[in-house]
């Protein structure tokens, strides 16, 4: 309520306050505050969006598009879709690639779709690029994940039990728990402190998994100030214990000359042993080298042989470097 207020006290002193209309927007579309009320919604955004606001005129031309808070009218939605697309609005360039590849009003265009959804597809490649050019580790699934008898219930009372049997020094609990803190799974809030905690207590019980995660910390900065030193010292612990993450992170500290001199035939040798035992990030870089031709000349084959093999894990870069490739 009180955002409200401040909102409208902002829209009187200056009625063209485009990010002001378009918070305003927000409030009666999601009802914060207020009772929901989409007519009244719409009329915020398209104040704001004929003042030329990108965000807005992505959201007035899915409510053309839609029918919601006004009178479906697909001529407006094309047009305000278009506008907020060349702003890389995503979710507009995800609408006009959708109807082009299914010719939705617009003529039917493999071509101009693709145009459309590789701007998105960008986008979403950038984000997952996470925290700059340092490694990440994937997160391991809890036991919970593949039992067909599963229920949000039973989910919460399993992770209960998860970080008690940590607290009571079980070192797989230890790791499991401090990647539900590292990442803010599970009901959990991310909180670097804890997953910091627990990991430290597994490593130090000899756990590799939880020495590969340490050193995507301190290589990150998450939770503590950002080390390359001592992000080696756990990449080096866990790689000993055979950890493919581990090993992945030390080809990654080669390859990109973090804390030590750049050695791309060590990243290669790392990157091929955590490969060979099923890290998929080491896939992708493998990958990569093959692609830029950074230890012999390109190998287009051998590229496309390790993008695969990491895309069916689910790596989303793989993906995208496969899909670029076809």
């Amino acid at each position: 309520v009180r955002a409200k207020e401040m909102l409208e006290e902002v829209l009187q002193n200056q009625s063209d306050h485009t990010e002001a209309l378009y918070a305003m927007g927000e409030i009666y579309q999601l009802g914060k505050g207020v009772d929901q009320d989409l007519e009244q919604s719409f009329e915020f955004f398209l104040q704001a969006a004929q003042l030329g606001h990108p965000p807005s005129q992505e959201e007035v031309g899915l409510l053309y598009s839609a029918g919601l808070g006004t009178k479906v009218d697909t001529p407006r939605a094309l047009l305000y879709l278009y506008f907020a697309s060349a702003a890389n609005q995503t979710r507009a360039q995800l609408a006009l690639g959708y109807r082009h590849m299914y010719g939705f009003s617009v003529p039917k265009s493999c071509q101009a779709a693709v145009m459309y959804y590789s701007q998105a597809a960008q986008d979403v490649i950038s984000s997952a690029r996470g925290h700059g050019n340092h490694p990440s580790i994937e997160k391991i699934r809890l036991s919970i994940d593949h039992d067909s008898n599963y229920n949000p219930g039973r989910e919460q009372d399993m992770v209960q039990y998860y970080q008690y049997s940590a607290d009571m020094g079980n070192t797989d609990a230890q790791t499991a728990i401090g990647q539900l803190f590292n990442f803010g799974a599970r009901g959990m809030e991310q909180d670097y402190e804890q997953a910091l905690h627990y990991f430290m207590q597994a490593s130090q019980a000899g756990d590799g998994d939880a020495a590969a995660h340490l050193g995507h910390m301190y290589a990150n900065g998450l939770g503590v100030e950002a080390d390359n030193a001592t992000a080696l010292e756990y990449f080096r612990k866990g790689a000993e214990k055979g950890h493919p993450h581990a090993m992945y992170g030390l080809g990654y500290m080669y390859l990109t000359g973090s804390g030590l001199e750049k050695n791309l035939k060590k990243a290669h040798q790392y990157f091929s042993q955590a490969a060979t035992d099923g890290s998929p990030d080491a896939q992708f870089h493998l990958g990569v080298m093959a692609l830029q031709g950074m230890l012999s000349a390109p190998d287009y084959g051998k590229a496309f042989h390790h993008f695969n093999t990491a895309s069916h894990q689910g790596h989303l870069l793989a993906i995208y470097n496969l899909a670029m490739m076809q």
